[in-house]
């Protein structure tokens, strides 16, 4: 009975005082509750509201009284709401929300050399929102490191773009990318991701080359310079000198080897004067010469010789020598190589359209007297985008007041009738000066009226005007003179639109 009356007056002292503490005797005089965090010395906590869902929420009794306040948890939601007795409805006081998270942060050049750049790799790159948060524009951050643990990472000043130019400042450092994903909604920014590590930064190496080529200079050439088009994969901000040696002085200027100077900031590829061709007056044949980077000094980086480091140079004499300029026999593809096409080589029609290098097998045309292989042209405009196509063959060196031979075999397929060959078919051997200006024609072969068969119309310098192309291969030769120009360039040229309007082509000389 004495508990009973020490309880009840303990309770109503409480209600009295009309204030509560938990885990303190003295609430604050403004707290109606006032609880204290810590549960036990140096262990804490805090307070833990009604938690529900959306469904248990609906059983609450009526009237529910403004400001009640709820912890919903329901699916990812997560909620602190109020109840608004006025409106009738629950309030969502305060929404928790995951921020978004990224993944696959890569770089494209893992091992860059100073002035180089390095991309963020966006490939493999993804960004995750738990509560599907609408992605944000993601924030970049680039860093150097003493090594790749992270020693002294500190962030680079202004690089916070997708790209980062590597400066001087980084050498011998390591560099690597980090990315804070943002959403547009919700929680944000994420957590940064970083990239791998770059390999260690160092200064471009110097490295030289050219790239082999096989060039001829006949020895009477106004100019006669020999120029080395040098290459190398980096920028040196400072020059770089190399070395260039010769295995035979005898048909130079020089009689040692040459030092170029390749200036700085020059980028690739520099064009300059190594060697200088000697007419010596002696019929001494042509010179096959061999140029030979031999050293490499200044520069950036480490100096090295690259591995195309030889170029061929044919000397021509031209003392006594009829030489070849040009000599196509189609016997291999020089398509690319020795001459260019206006359009593709190609055949179409079973064989009745073509225009292409080929030895006769596919396509529908019969010769005699022929010699291996041949170009050969039919009813062009089934296989390309126009009946007028061209054969042009690479720039050969012309200096001075010079007269050139040409020869060349034509046949043409002998339908047994006339050939019918029309007023617009034609097939021209032209040539012109410093690559500009009209082409000259110096042999033609063109129809005169209607379905009439094809015959010699202009041959410069030839007997041959007025012959007709048969189906067995015939040579038509000529000669013509030329003023002094620097270089000429040689072509064929096809216009054919029906069946029947052919021709063949092989073995054509100029010297």
């Amino acid at each position: 009975m004495n508990r009973l009356i020490l309880i009840t007056t303990l309770l109503l002292s409480h209600l009295l005082l009309a204030q509560v503490g938990i885990g303190t005797s003295t609430p604050d005089p403004a707290a109606v509750l006032d609880i204290n965090s810590e549960i036990e010395s140096g262990v804490y906590g805090g307070l833990k509201l009604p938690t529900i869902n959306e469904a248990d929420k609906t059983g609450i009794p009526t009237p529910i009284p403004d400001g009640l306040m709820l912890y919903v948890i329901d699916g990812s939601n997560r909620c602190v709401e109020l109840y608004d007795a006025t409106s009738s409805t629950w309030v969502e006081f305060y929404c928790m929300n995951k921020v978004p998270v990224a993944s696959g942060v890569a770089i494209d050049n893992t091992a860059p050399f100073i002035t180089e750049t390095i991309n963020f790799d966006s490939s493999g790159f993804s960004q995750t929102d738990a509560e599907s948060d609408t992605a944000g524009t993601s924030l970049y951050q680039w860093y150097r490191a003493d090594d790749t643990a992270g020693l002294n990472e500190v962030p680079i000043s202004g690089a916070t773009t997708v790209s980062y130019t590597v400066t001087t400042a980084d050498d011998a450092k390591f560099i690597r990318l980090g990315v804070t994903p943002t959403a547009t909604t919700g929680a944000s920014p994420g957590a940064e991701v970083y990239s791998s590590y770059t390999s260690q930064v160092e200064i471009a190496p110097t490295t030289i080359e050219f790239d082999p080529q096989f060039n001829s200079i006949i020895e009477n050439t106004t100019p006669d310079d020999v120029q080395l088009v040098f290459e190398f994969p980096y920028v040196s901000t400072t020059a770089v000198m190399v070395t260039v040696s010769s295995d035979d002085y005898s048909r130079l200027d020089e009689t040692g080897p040459v030092i170029i100077t390749i200036p700085a900031n020059q980028t690739s590829p520099f064009t300059t004067t190594v060697f200088n061709i000697e007419d010596n007056m002696v019929n001494d044949g042509d010179a096959l010469l061999t140029f030979t980077i031999t050293n490499v000094t200044g520069g950036m980086g480490t100096n090295s010789i690259g591995g195309n480091d030889q170029d061929l140079l044919e000397i021509v004499n031209d003392d006594g020598v009829v030489l070849d300029l040009i000599n196509e026999p189609f016997e291999t593809d020089g398509n690319g190589t020795r001459y260019i096409t206006t359009t593709a080589e190609m055949i179409g029609g079973s064989g009745t359209n073509y225009f292409t290098r080929t030895d006769g097998s596919d396509i529908a045309a019969t010769f005699s007297n022929v010699d291996g292989y041949y170009f050969a042209a039919q009813d062009i405009d089934d296989v390309s985008s126009s009946q007028a196509q061209q054969l042009i063959f690479n720039s050969i060196p012309n200096s001075g007041t010079r007269t050139f031979n040409y020869s060349i075999d034509l046949a043409e397929d002998d339908d047994g009738f006339n050939q019918d060959w029309d007023s617009g078919d034609y097939f021209r051997l032209q040539y012109r000066l410093d690559g500009a200006g009209a082409w000259v024609t110096i042999l033609e072969a063109s129809a005169l009226a209607t379905n009439t068969e094809p015959m010699i119309s202009t041959n410069v310098g030839g007997t041959s005007v007025g012959t007709a192309i048969t189906d067995s291969f015939q040579t038509f030769t000529g000669s013509f003179v030329t003023t002094s120009t620097t270089t000429m360039e040689f072509r064929l040229t096809f216009s054919f639109n029906s069946g029947d309007e052919d021709i063949a082509v092989d073995n054509f000389i100029v010297n």
